[in-house]
């Protein structure tokens, strides 16, 4: 089934949910990245089996979403699990970007019936340097984010294929309000950290990239070590991209595809 879009009623509003693929194996959540939107998984949809179906939406601050100003960890949660609601059939799996990885490790953590967590350039926790960037746009606007942001997002490269990655991002960003931009930094700041949760996760993949400004992949280790501390009883799994950068849906979906596909079918398989 090629991509296609639909409305969505969330507990946040109204969103537009991106749906590809058949059930066939199961049903992956996707989520995207703070500053992109449902679009950002397109790369890996291509990479994948026809046989899962992927579902994305545009979360709150961005996209449809825009307009919703305030908002916290627990509401991206809420909606998270909505969609799950809506479009959840067969063996669910959850795969979240960045600040998507935080969201969905906090849904799967709330969720019995959610098989594998996949978690892509995720920060370990909340850091104090995520608020800063929320006062940032509001004080300065949402164009002064954009040099900022492309550095942590692609370095200092300016390589012909990380042009059109660039565009996208500049329309995802420019689209959100300060409020909202500022909302969704505060969000992540609050993210506790996987210790807490750690007995409650599915079996877990991190997926890195070795050339990532933002989460390197020593962030992989630091998770790594909060899981045991917490007492993680799943298993964990953890795979680095020679490249990509923090942005390596775009810019390498095919590797994050074949990693996550691997990890759903290992799941897949131990289950039966």
């Amino acid at each position: 089934m090629e991509p296609h879009d639909t409305a969505l009623k969330v507990p946040s509003g109204l969103t537009v949910a991106r749906v590809s693929g058949q059930p066939e194996r199961g049903t992956v959540l996707l989520l995207h990245a703070l500053g992109l939107n449902r679009l950002a998984f397109d790369g890996m949809r291509d990479a994948l089996s026809n046989e899962w179906r992927m579902v994305s939406f545009d979360q709150l601050g961005h996209g449809a979403l825009a307009a919703v100003e305030a908002f916290g960890l627990i509401d991206y949660a809420r909606d998270a699990e909505s969609v799950l609601e809506t479009f959840g059939k067969g063996p669910l799996h959850i795969l979240g970007h960045a600040l998507g990885g935080s969201i969905a490790a906090t849904v799967a953590s709330r969720s019995r019936d959610i098989e594998s967590l996949t978690a892509v350039t995720t920060p370990a926790r909340g850091l104090p340097v995520f608020a800063s960037r929320a006062e940032d746009a509001l004080s300065d606007g949402i164009e002064s984010t954009l040099e900022p942001t492309f550095r942590r997002w692609f370095g200092a490269s300016e390589a012909a294929s990380i042009t059109d990655a660039r565009a996208y991002g500049r329309r995802c960003l420019l689209s959100m309000r300060p409020e909202g931009f500022a909302s969704a930094w505060r969000a992540l700041a609050s993210f506790q950290g996987y210790e807490p949760i750690a007995a409650l996760l599915p079996p877990f993949k991190c997926i890195a990239a070795a050339d990532d400004l933002s989460t390197p992949p020593s962030q992989v280790q630091e998770i790594q070590s909060a899981l045991a501390q917490g007492g993680m009883t799943q298993s964990f799994q953890f795979e680095v991209a020679p490249e990509g950068g923090h942005m390596l849906p775009l810019l390498n979906p095919e590797f994050v595809a074949r990693a996550a596909q691997e990890h759903w079918i290992n799941v897949e398989e131990h289950r039966v």
